[in-house]
């Protein structure tokens, strides 16, 4: 299969519907971040020959369904906890096995 790189995104991008900050500008910029990193590795996985995995929409969806509970980063250092490595590893497990398919 080759190599892939693996983008889940950051704590902003889990819980931005969650996340308030002291300066509004952050607010305005972190989103748009996101976006352009995501598409800057999608639009590039052809020319250098890489599989794309995006797992940040799916690691939105369970980190809502696991609520304040089920945290998959750290408050702290914003760093994934071991559910969050959890997460992370079975969706792109899941990813993996259906590119390996193809």
């Amino acid at each position: 299969m080759g190599p892939s790189v693996i983008l889940f995104g950051n704590w902003y991008n889990t819980y931005r519907t969650e996340v308030r900050f002291n300066d509004p500008s952050l607010a305005k910029i972190l989103p748009q971040f996101g976006d352009v990193m995501r598409g800057y590795f999608r639009n590039r996985a052809a020319r250098f020959d890489y599989k794309f995995v995006d797992v940040t929409e799916a690691m939105r969806v369970r980190a809502a369904e696991l609520g304040a509970d089920g945290l998959l980063y750290f408050e702290r250092n914003l760093h994934l906890t071991a559910l969050g490595h959890q997460v992370l590893a079975d969706q792109v497990g899941r990813r993996i096995l259906k590119l390996d398919e193809k």
